[in-house]
């Protein structure tokens, strides 16, 4: 699936899992229900998400040999929101060892981690030009 540039779906419950299933078809799913209204509060779009999924897809084996299991595909969510936040968020609500696989997922997916590209109100990288 290739971005298309255009955020014309609704980030909804069903949305999402339909492309969680596209990018993630093995992995257990997860409850959303939650997680959609949280990244709704955030202004996420599923066209960003669309976007953080083509960059960790590579990286899942990174995921699962940290944390020892098979990743969900709410926990892929997780992350792949997370490698975007602004550092400053990470480094007050994450735990060490998340934001040890975080770290090494920007390292490796090429996550430019610089104020500039921080959109302070959004709280996260979220801009193709936050990769490399």
């Amino acid at each position: 699936m290739e971005s298309t540039g255009k955020n014309i779906y609704p980030l909804t419950e069903e949305n999402l899992q339909a492309l969680l299933t596209y990018f993630f078809p093995n992995s257990p799913r997860g409850n959303l229900k939650d997680v959609v209204k949280e990244l709704n509060n955030m202004r996420i779009s599923l066209h960003e998400l669309e976007y953080s999924f083509e960059k960790i897809l590579p990286l899942i084996s990174v995921i699962t040999e940290k944390i020892g299991d098979i990743p969900t595909q709410t926990n892929i969510l997780d992350y792949s929101v997370e490698s975007f936040l602004d550092q400053e968020y990470c480094n007050y609500n994450i735990d060490g060892e998340r934001r040890e696989i975080i770290n090494l997922l920007r390292e490796r997916a090429g996550v430019i981690a610089s104020q500039e590209y921080t959109i302070n109100v959004r709280k996260k990288l979220f801009t193709v030009r936050s990769w490399n």
